[in-house]
């Protein structure tokens, strides 16, 4: 994966699956009816995931929310997969994620004697459009025969995670699916931002989608992050969008006009950004400090390395959150 492409994509990603409301959309159109019946959706809490080393973080995206599950204590783990590769060891690093988040509720529980469930799931969205193939199921990575796994059947755990694979999805296909606006609007953008010459005409053949983000809660801010990633990885300018801000109107178009300026008067060349990137996280990691004490050193290295958008992002969150978690979420 090209240097920095990451980023931008778990940027976006994560700007929308952090949201409660958002990731209740997806849980809802993915999980078996039944468990969602059970699942409290609508009390979703944001955690920490400072478990997560910082090599495991350059190629993941990660999201850990509590919640219940009839009435019990449970955990929802959601980790966005960008990469044009699948991972075959995926079942392995989220059963060691799970382990994790399973030995701080220990730390934190220490008279427990039984475990919460954790609800794994895997958001796939590769540009190349290629399925996920890696084994969903744990004992499929032992390497043995049949014969062998079978007599192993009792000491292999048994483990599957989910996978929400959205990269084979046609555009209708992902229309189709009963997802909220704003999340709706970021696999759409995930999917046709790219490799794609035929852009800006995939966006005016839903053109209905951005007029109903515009014209509903939080539509400026939810129209300017889509159109922050797009600009970002260079898919079109403001000149290109013509077609698409004459549809949605003088609106769309000072928000488009807005981030275009916006990051050409920022002169994206790597050692400029990486100049403002240093103060703008000393100025965060010292504002942290100052509300909350003395960072976790897995909080600070994130801080360190995240791009100069996400900075920003913490930045305006600091003086609203009641905790670290809530400003890194």
């Amino acid at each position: 994966m090209p240097k920095g492409s990451f980023n931008t994509h778990d940027i976006y990603a994560r700007e929308v699956l952090t949201h409660p409301a958002n990731a209740a959309s997806e849980l809802r159109d993915i999980l078996d009816p039944e468990l969602v019946a059970h699942l409290d959706l609508d009390n979703l809490r944001l955690e920490s995931t400072n478990f997560i080393t910082e090599d495991q973080r350059a190629e993941y995206g990660d999201i850990l929310y509590k919640t219940t599950l009839n009435q019990r204590p449970a955990y929802v783990y959601i980790l966005i997969e960008h990469q044009t590769k699948n991972d075959p060891l995926m079942g392995y690093r989220l059963l060691s994620y799970m382990v994790h988040i399973w030995r701080r509720y220990l730390d934190d529980h220490p008279r427990a004697t039984t475990l919460p469930a954790i609800i794994p799931l895997v958001v796939h969205s590769s540009r190349s459009r290629r399925r996920w193939t890696a084994p969903t199921q744990f004992a499929d990575l032992i390497k043995a025969d049949d014969a062998t796994r079978g007599l192993l059947a009792n000491t292999i755990p048994h483990f599957e995670y989910l996978v929400d694979d959205v990269s084979p999805l046609t555009i209708d296909e992902l229309r189709a699916r009963h997802l909220n606006q704003p999340l709706m609007l970021m696999l759409f953008m995930q999917k046709v931002v790219g490799r794609n010459p035929d852009v800006v005409s995939d966006m005016m053949a839903n053109v209905d989608l951005f007029e109903q983000i515009l014209h509903g809660p939080d539509g400026a801010r939810l129209l300017a992050q889509a159109f922050n990633y797009l600009f970002t990885l260079k898919q079109g300018d403001h000149t290109s969008l013509k077609p698409l801000t004459t549809k949605l109107g003088p609106k769309a178009e000072e928000i488009i006009v807005t981030i275009a300026e916006t990051l050409r008067n920022e002169g994206r060349t790597e050692g400029r950004t990486e100049g403002r990137t240093e103060g703008v996280s000393e100025t965060l990691i010292s504002l942290l400090t100052l509300k909350f004490g003395t960072l976790e050193p897995s909080d600070r290295a994130r801080i360190e390395h995240a791009p100069i958008e996400q900075l920003r992002t913490w930045c305006d969150r600091v003086l609203i959150a009641d905790s670290v978690a809530e400003v890194l979420r």
